[in-house]
Parts: structure tokens; C-alpha cells; sequence
């Protein structure tokens, strides 16, 4: 899902927007900055995170504005279409398409196509690998190709090296070699277990793509300066941060410099 969204000023600028309370304004922003891309959204947590009352939900309902799909007020953006052109190669399906189609049939909703720019589209098909994609930009702090495929002190394999492989139920199905003499190879397989175990938890049953020699030369750069706890710990962060929104799911993304040195902001924050 996209972390920008544009607002119609001819919605906005309509009679039947300016006249309602400042409160019903303020919520159908957010409701639509955290729409997915079928402009769908569930509107309680939204609710929940600016502390506005049900009432505003109900006047935005009856405005014509949106459109309450249930019970727990997953919200439908009646207009979306004309606050936002999502190009068909860049949509990503709701998880609450059938519930839509369900409540609202005339909704017109972008069919997903494949990227031009990538082989393999996981967005359309979540069996099939990620593809790699070019440097994503954040801001001033960004996170470039110079920086993902970092870990700590060290740089991990160069990205020639990288071969993704499907990924059974769990990792064991992906060891190629089996590396002995090494005191830490228990440790370093829970890490990348536990990484797929909380994708999984967090993200619907979507099991990422895990290149197995890889993820263990990471998680082994990663021990060098943080602590199993602590990587775990960093690996939930970035599983439910922004990040993930915006960079996906490769567990290389994941256990770079850039994120790890979000993560320790994050902590000075609110620790």
C-alpha cells in the first residue's frame, strides 16, 4: 500500500464538505491518507488514534462521503477515484475486496496488472518470490543502494549473489550445505525463523522469500554488534514500521545499517 495519498480539492471544496463540523473534516483526512488502495480503510482504529467520536463517522456516512461497510467500521471511500489515479501495474488488491464488492457492487476498482519493470509480481501472486527493486527514497534519511545490504561494520553479499529460492512452511527445507562447527548456528536459525514466523503473524499468513546462506551471513553480521533479544526485538519494529510498508518484506531490507539505526532511534524515543 502507498504511504502517499492526494485529497480532490473538488470534494473538499464542495457545500456538503465545508458545512460540516470541523471534527467530521478532520477524520475523512485521515480516512483517506490511511485508505488502502481500493479506498478502503478501517475507520475504528483511525478513530481510536485521533480520539474522535462515533458521531463524526455517522455524519460522514450520511453526507454521502463514505460508506460503513460492517459492524466494525471498515469504511469505504465513496470518492476515491476522484482523490487518487493509481496505475494498474502499482495497485495492491484490499484485504477486504470481497466485503466491498459485497456491500458496494457498482464500486469501480483497479484490476492489478503486472509490473513492466520486474519479472515476478508477488503483489499479484503472494506464492511467488519478491522481486528486487531499484533504491526506494525516504526523505533525508534515505535508504539507498548504498546502504541496504549493510549490516553493522560490515557489508553483506554483494547483490550478484542473491538467488531467490520459494519457501516451504519453514527454513529447513532451504539448506543447501549443511555448515557444521559453528557455535552460533542454532541462534542464527531461530533469528530467521523467528523473522518468518512474525511475518507471517503480521502480515496475514504471507510467508517472505528467504534465501537461506544469505539471511545466515546477515543475522551473523548482526550478532557481531547486537544481542539475539535485541534482534528480535528490531526485527518486530521493522515488521509493523513504515519501513516495511514502503521496502517490503526481504529479510536483507530488514537487517540493514538504515534500519537498524531507525530502530535505535525509535527506542531513544520512547524508552
Amino acid at each position: 500500500m502507498a504511504s502517499r495519498r492526494m485529497i480532490s480539492k473538488a470534494i473538499i471544496d464542495s457545500a456538503r464538505f465545508i458545512k460540516m463540523p470541523q471534527e467530521a473534516q478532520a477524520l475523512y483526512f485521515h480516512l483517506c491518507i490511511r485508505a488502502d488502495d481500493d479506498g478502503v480503510v478501517e475507520a475504528y482504529n483511525v478513530m481510536q488514534l485521533i480520539g474522535t467520536s462515533e458521531d463524526n463517522i455517522r455524519i460522514l456516512n450520511a453526507k454521502g462521503l463514505i460508506k460503513i461497510l460492517n459492524e466494525d467500521l471498515v469504511t469505504y471511500i465513496i470518492d476515491w477515484n476522484e482523490h487518487n489515479n493509481i496505475r494498474a501495474d502499482r495497485k495492491i488488491d484490499s484485504i477486504y475486496k470481497n466485503l466491498l464488492i459485497q456491500v458496494v457492487p457498482d464500486a469501480e476498482l483497479i484490476e492489478p496488472k503486472p509490473r513492466s519493470d520486474v519479472k515476478n509480481d508477488s503483489r499479484l501472486n503472494p506464492d511467488r518470490p519478491l522481486a528486487v527493486h531499484g533504491p526506494l527514497r525516504l526523505g533525508e534519511d534515505r535508504i539507498g543502494k548504498d546502504m541496504i545490504g549493510k549490516v553493522g561494520p560490515s557489508p553483506s553479499a554483494p547483490a550478484s549473489d542473491i538467488q531467490y529460492v520459494p519457501l516451504e512452511e519453514d527454513i529447513r527445507g532451504l539448506r543447501k550445505k549443511e555448515i557444521k562447527e559453528d557455535p552460533e548456528l542454532t541462534v542464527k536459525r531461530d533469528l530467521i525463523g523467528f523473522f518468518i514466523r512474525k511475518s507471517k503473524e503480521y502480515h496475514n499468513d504471507y510467508c517472505p522469500v528467504i534465501q537461506y546462506p544469505v539471511a545466515l551471513r546477515l543475522v551473523k553480521s548482526c550478532l557481531d554488534f547486537s544481542n539475539p533479544t535485541e534482534i528480535k526485538q528490531w526485527i518486530e519494529w521493522y515488521l509493523q514500521s513504515e519501513l516495511y510498508e514502503v521496502l517490503g518484506s526481504d529479510i536483507k531490507t530488514c537487517l540493514c545499517t538504515a534500519s537498524f539505526n531507525k530502530y535505535k532511534d525509535y527506542r531513544r524515543k520512547h524508552d
